[in-house]
């Protein structure tokens, strides 16, 4: 676990989320559970960015979870699916043969009772998987 402590200079900035940030940088594992206490006076940002053998072209995922979001436990787990298919010339494949495909990586939330939450801001993380 990595904290960084984030300055914002900009006025605006302290007046929206305060003089001061912390950045807080985790690596887990596949099939890694932990467990983080959070005390949070505003909407928190995490961003994510899955490590996978094989794959190029990473874009990193985010989401905020809202004060209201932050009641109780939360579950997070990540889950993916395989998207479009590409040749070696990084063209949509359809008659040739395929040499990478995207990686479409998203969180799913559940409470503490195992009830699948939505997150309204979520953006999946994306990469291409070698084939």
């Amino acid at each position: 676990v990595l904290l960084e402590k984030i300055q914002n200079l900009n006025l605006f900035w302290q007046w929206m989320v305060g003089a001061q940030s912390t950045r807080v940088t985790i690596n887990l594992d596949k099939e890694t559970e932990i467990t983080v206490n959070i005390k949070s006076k505003t909407d928190l940002n995490f961003e994510f960015s899955p490590k996978v053998p094989n794959t190029f072209e990473h874009v990193s995922g985010c989401f905020t979870l809202g004060l209201n979001d932050q009641i109780g436990e939360l579950v997070v787990e990540f889950d993916y699916e395989n998207g479009v298919v590409y040749d070696t010339r990084g063209r949509v494949c359809i008659f040739n043969i395929p040499s990478s495909c995207d990686l479409i990586v998203t969180p799913v939330f559940f409470n503490a009772g195992g009830r699948k939450l939505t997150i309204d801001k979520l953006i999946p993380s994306t990469c291409k998987l070698k084939l």
